[in-house]
């Protein structure tokens, strides 16, 4: 359990980073949008650190990254895809 902890706090870091921005743009409005913001904000940062984590983005070479990118299974890729656009998704209701 400590890995994964220690793998997601960077992202959970950056997500209240966003929300804080949010905050500072908008100043008003409900306090669970907020959260909500939150919530999708970091959803979207773990989905894409999850992803460079398994192309080993900025790891090994470029090349070496391309590759592994194109060797991931297709179930990967749309794993990422539908979890990055529900965050997406997530973001447009709420705001």
């Amino acid at each position: 359990m400590s890995g994964v902890l220690q793998r997601v706090r960077f992202v959970a870091g950056l997500a209240v980073l966003g929300t804080l921005v949010a905050w500072y743009l908008l100043r008003g409005g409900p306090v669970l949008a907020y959260l909500s913001i939150l919530i999708a904000i970091w959803l979207l940062l773990a989905t894409l650190r999850e992803w460079a984590f398994r192309i080993r983005l900025m790891d090994v070479a470029l090349n070496e990254t391309l590759r592994r990118g194109r060797n991931l299974p297709r179930a990967s890729h749309g794993m990422m895809l539908a979890h990055a656009g529900l965050a997406v998704a997530m973001i447009g209701m709420i705001g």
